[in-house]
This record gives C-alpha cells, sequence and structure tokens, in this order.
C-alpha cells in the first residue's frame, strides 16, 4: 500500500485551500449560534484542511482550474466521516 501512496503523492501536489465564505440570507450567522457551532466549526476545519490537487507539471496559471473534484469529494468525506458525519441518502 506505501507504494500507492508515494504514487499518488507523485502525481499531485498539495495547495493551500483558501475558504471564503458568503452569508445568504443569514446562513452562516444562523450556524454560528451555539446550537449549531459545533457543526459549523467542524465544516469550515474539515474545508481548511481538505487536499486541493492538480496535475504535477500543469501550468501554473490554471492550477486552480485542474481541480480533482472526486479526490476533494474523498478528502472531504473520510474527514467529516472521522468526525461522526453520516452520508446522506440523497
Amino acid at each position: 500500500m506505501k507504494g500507492a501512496r508515494e504514487q499518488f503523492a507523485n502525481i499531485i501536489r498539495r495547495i493551500q485551500m483558501h475558504i471564503k465564505t458568503f452569508s445568504y440570507r443569514y446562513a452562516e450567522e444562523i450556524l454560528q449560534h451555539p446550537r449549531y457551532r459545533v457543526a459549523y466549526d467542524e465544516t469550515m476545519r474539515v474545508c481548511e484542511g481538505c487536499l486541493s490537487a492538480s496535475y504535477e507539471g500543469e501550468s501554473g496559471r490554471l492550477s486552480r482550474l485542474d481541480i480533482v473534484q472526486q479526490m476533494m469529494n474523498a478528502c472531504f468525506w473520510i474527514a467529516l466521516s472521522n468526525l461522526g458525519w453520516e452520508r446522506s441518502l440523497r
């Protein structure tokens, strides 16, 4: 399994995830209420720590455009499931 991890590391490079939130109809303020604050904080930590992947050797100017969405989704799911979140049936 270690060989697969090394290959994976050689294919992609880690890019720092920048988070910018937009509060539609006060959604962010609602989530920051003490009742929902734990979920909000967990979500923000997962997003900030998520892998943003791009192919090694791609154009630096276009690196933001070559995100591998499935890899990011897997990263989000693993981090959230480690916190006890369950997958939605939708």
